[in-house]
């Protein structure tokens, strides 16, 4: 069987899109919190919230920040998903 290419992603503004998004994003966010890194709000870790198309890293550490990152990015290798760095900050 051939890989199926896939150069499209959810559509913009439609009614399931964030919640194919959050649906297919669930493991990175589960797993960047599992890090135990990063802003807590009252006990609970925030460091990661995604929504939509959009995800923030929250945390008082630009070192912790910097590992979660990492794990991003490892993800983004095993699914080969690309983030637009001139939409980063």
């Amino acid at each position: 069987m051939e890989p199926l290419n896939i150069r499209e992603s959810v559509k913009q503004g439609g009614i399931l899109s964030p919640y194919l998004f959050n649906f297919f994003i669930n493991d990175l966010t589960k797993s960047s919190i599992d890090l135990n890194l990063g802003a807590k709000i009252g006990g609970i870790n925030a460091a990661v919230v995604a929504y939509c198309d959009d995800i923030a890293i929250l945390s008082p550490l630009a070192s912790h920040a910097q590992k979660i990152l990492d794990r991003i990015y490892e993800y983004s290798l095993l699914w080969k998903i690309e983030f637009n760095a001139k939409k980063s900050s």
